[in-house]
């Protein structure tokens, strides 16, 4: 399909024969392709009056992939399987209301119009209220548009192509195109009045000055710690420095502030962690860009978003070493995460957490009973498995054999705190063990020592 690839290659890398791709251009060449390669695809032509099974026939494998991600269902089986998966969901009325309420607000703004224009409109004129799609790329199964246009396209709500639509009849123009047949459904959907509510705010903030920003992000701060009743590891008087620093280095507050509440969201998801700013480690950092967001936001990060939220983590932690909070050492460590997580090209890279080794708190819970703090660690974990695997359950001979083996004597007190523990929670901490944790826990059961440092 794309003939010129080598053309366009050395036209943009190659400006004489003894030039060569280095590694630091790699990033820039697949974003360039990517673009040259959708602006292909949108050169197809394209009826004002297709339907979604049409578009969805004629969409690149990778985009129909990203379409099925960003609509919870598995990307998987044969083309026709997916398009038929998707047609059949965005038919269903239930499910498409949750795929509009799931688009961002100004996307869904971008697609009343289309509708109101009568289901199609000239990407030229499209473009000129909610910009262009630079930057979009090619692959979207793994690097999802982040345009107001492209989140449109993503979800299959939205195709673009080539049509004749002058009354000359003589020359094509790109058009951006609702399928016919959920034109009705949608326009019922955005016609719900809290959905209409959330456009209008968004409209509204993207003509705000840079002070109403600056207030509005500081009104959704104070919210945000007026919902907190426990004594948070941020406080809000570090959060609003910081958003002021913000505001007077001419950056948007209020986006900061959406970024960095993800931020102290993750580190009150942690106590038993982190119990000051200082102790963010380099893995936390990893899994707050990386798992964290992909199990709590809707809808799916991309990379730019991810990107943005790594600066944010690295411009407030600057702020607390300026004002005191944290140390150099601590500060280092966020930085250079932040820079390692930051460096994959078209993913994040990852940093594993370090082995656990004995200590390691997974589980706190209040005892219903005596409501009481009750503190489970990797030993607690690792000592229900040796009871299911190797004792059938049975505490009693476990105990007796305690006797005889490395630590017994421990090991032995941290079975006599789990004993009364309910079944269902005893299932809860070994539910993603598998057949070599077992091993491994019995190993250890018997023959190495009980350790109750931790490495996190």
């Amino acid at each position: 399909d794309f003939e010129n690839w080598d053309d366009d290659l050395g036209e943009v890398f190659f400006g004489d024969e003894m030039d060569l791709i280095t590694p630091d251009m790699t990033e820039d060449l697949v974003r360039y392709m990517g673009d040259r390669w959708r602006e292909a695809e949108e050169n197809k032509l394209i009826s004002v009056d297709t339907t979604l099974i049409a578009a969805l026939n004629k969409t690149p494998s990778k985009w129909l992939d990203a379409a099925c991600v960003v609509h919870h269902m598995a990307a998987k089986g044969r083309r026709k399987q997916k398009v038929l998966a998707l047609s059949n969901r965005l038919a269903d009325l239930e499910k498409l209301t949750r795929a509009v309420h799931e688009t961002p607000a100004y996307a869904r703004t971008a697609l009343r119009r289309i509708l109101e224009n009568g289901g199609w409109m000239r990407l030229n004129a499209l473009m000129k209220d909610f910009g262009d799609m630079d930057g979009d790329g090619w692959f979207w199964d793994e690097q999802p548009p982040s345009s107001c246009l492209g989140e449109l396209r993503q979800r299959a709500l939205l195709f673009i192509g080539k049509a004749i639509v002058s009354k000359t009849g003589k020359k094509a123009s790109k058009i951006a195109v609702v399928p016919k047949d959920i034109r009705a459904a949608l326009l019922g959907v955005l016609a719900d009045p809290n959905v209409m509510a959330e456009e209008r705010e968004a409209v509204v903030s993207q003509f705000a000055t840079p002070s109403q920003l600056f207030q509005e992000a500081l009104e959704s701060a104070r919210n945000h710690y007026a919902e907190i009743d426990w004594q948070p590891a941020v406080a809000y008087a570090d959060v609003q420095s910081f958003l002021t620093q913000v505001f007077d280095e001419r950056f948007d507050p209020l986006v900061v502030w959406q970024s960095l509440e993800v931020v102290l969201s993750f580190i009150d998801h942690y106590p038993h962690e982190i119990h000051e700013p200082g102790q963010l480690m380099s893995y936390h950092v990893s899994e707050l860009a990386n798992d964290y967001v992909d199990r709590n936001y809707l809808p799916r990060w991309n990379l730019s978003m991810r990107r943005d939220l790594l600066e944010t983590i690295r411009r407030f932690y600057e702020h607390l070493q300026q004002i005191g909070r944290i140390d150099d050492e601590a500060l280092t460590e966020v930085k250079q995460a932040c820079e390692q997580i930051g460096k994959g090209r078209r993913k994040l890279n990852h940093i594993k957490r370090p082995p656990p080794i004995g200590g390691e708190l997974i589980l706190s819970r209040l005892n219903p009973n005596t409501g009481e703090e009750e503190r489970y660690t990797y030993n607690h974990q690792r000592l229900i498995m040796v009871w299911a695997a190797e004792f059938h359950q049975d505490w009693r001979h476990m105990i007796n054999v305690c006797k005889a083996v490395t630590d017994g004597v421990e090991k032995a007190s941290l079975v006599d705190d789990l004993i009364a523990l309910e079944p269902t929670v005893c299932e809860l901490l070994i539910a993603r063990a598998d057949d070599e944790d077992f091993a491994n826990a019995i190993n250890w059961f018997y023959e190495e020592p009980l350790i109750a440092l931790s490495s996190w």
